[in-house]
């Protein structure tokens, strides 16, 4: 319990009352960790775990912490790039992401265009245990596809919005 009042407190703290304003918004990342690598840097609280170990292909992988003893699900964003090898101006990405995920439903893709333009997908996925929903953003830079994924629970989004504000700090360096 204490645990999820921290967080709770830590993401007022972090991100105010933006909740409230589906506009863009500034996101304060002075009481944020920062992940840099030559290619990308991107903010998060400090309570998240950051695994690195380029695990099922993902380059990172921020875990949220568990809210309380009863949480037996960590929400999590990963964070992969692929090597396309072609002309990225040739790649329908909607195409390439939906035949990446197989077993999934697309439900919405919008292109969005901020400090960075990318491509922002919602997946829902079943399987025998969970009932999943993945945001996901691609990026196209110099033949490499960046994908940033937050996988929740269907039916919890209690994390959603610190998810998209974390996801929105990432930053191409190339």
């Amino acid at each position: 319990m204490r645990v999820f009042v921290l967080v709770n407190c830590l993401t007022i703290l972090l991100f105010g009352n933006a909740c409230s304003n589906s506009k863009v918004h500034s996101i304060d990342t002075s009481n944020m960790a920062k992940y840099t690598n030559s290619k990308f840097s991107i903010f998060y609280p400090y309570a998240w775990q950051v695994d690195s170990s380029q695990t099922l292909g993902n380059v990172l992988v921020l875990h949220s912490p568990l809210r309380d003893e009863q949480d037996d699900f960590r929400e999590s964003i990963s964070i992969e790039y692929i090597f396309l090898g072609v002309n990225t101006q040739t790649i329908n990405v909607e195409e390439f992401v939906v035949n990446k995920l197989p077993n999934v439903s697309l439900k919405s893709v919008d292109t969005i265009n901020k400090k960075q333009q990318y491509t922002k997908f919602v997946f829902e996925t079943e399987s025998s245990v969970e009932k999943l929903q993945i945001i996901q953003y691609a990026f196209l830079k110099n033949r490499y596809l960046y994908l940033l994924s937050f996988t929740q629970r269907k039916d919890d989004t209690m994390l959603e919005y610190i998810a998209i504000s974390i996801m929105e700090t990432f930053q191409l360096h190339i």
